[in-house]
């Protein structure tokens, strides 16, 4: 959990459920509507912020929260929960943010199994889930559950978020509205 009160990264900082715990209670007591649905995602990139996406294929909930003070959480917000085909890919919200410190822009979707994945791998889960930026600079994704989340420290919009199989080839990609 150090790791998330330092700079900012594009690649998530792994999490253990007792790393988040009292993150995912902050954001429980905050918003009624949670209730029960799962933690799906807990998102760590540094600079002491965490967005966790509590949902299921029907509900869906974003809670921004510091990882030092989680109560009461920066925000939380309802999501549209988007249907999605096998490969597929799809946002909830995507937009900027006023976090205490900066605006910042975030992407929170869903991602869909890989219905052929590799035979040696046998996995469905993506290898990656990956936004790309202007000039060829990227952000990975956190991903769980049918669930992604990931932000960046810039008001600069992503010019598309794809889900990567192991090979790194690109089996579905959206471009989000919202700027």
């Amino acid at each position: 959990m150090n790791l998330a009160l330092g700079p900012w990264r594009s690649h998530p900082i792994p999490t253990t459920a007792d790393g988040i715990a009292s993150l995912e209670a902050a954001c429980r007591k905050a918003e009624p509507g949670i209730g029960d649905l799962p933690l799906a995602v807990a998102d760590l990139r540094g600079v002491r912020l965490a967005t966790l996406v509590f949902g299921d294929a029907s509900h869906g909930y974003a809670c921004r929260t510091d990882v030092e003070n989680p109560s009461p959480p920066i925000g939380v917000l309802a999501l549209p929960v988007p249907d999605i085909p096998a490969d597929g890919i799809d946002t909830a919200w995507y937009g900027s943010i006023d976090d205490p410190d900066a605006s910042r822009m975030i992407a929170i979707g869903r991602v869909a199994p890989i219905s052929q994945p590799r035979v040696t791998l046998g996995s469905s889960t993506p290898a990656n889930v990956v936004a790309g930026l202007d000039g060829e600079r990227f952000v990975w994704a956190t991903y769980a559950n049918g669930w992604y989340a990931l932000w960046w420290p810039t008001i600069e919009p992503v010019l598309d978020i794809a889900v990567l199989n192991s090979r790194n080839e690109v089996l579905d990609s959206v471009e989000p509205e919202g700027l």
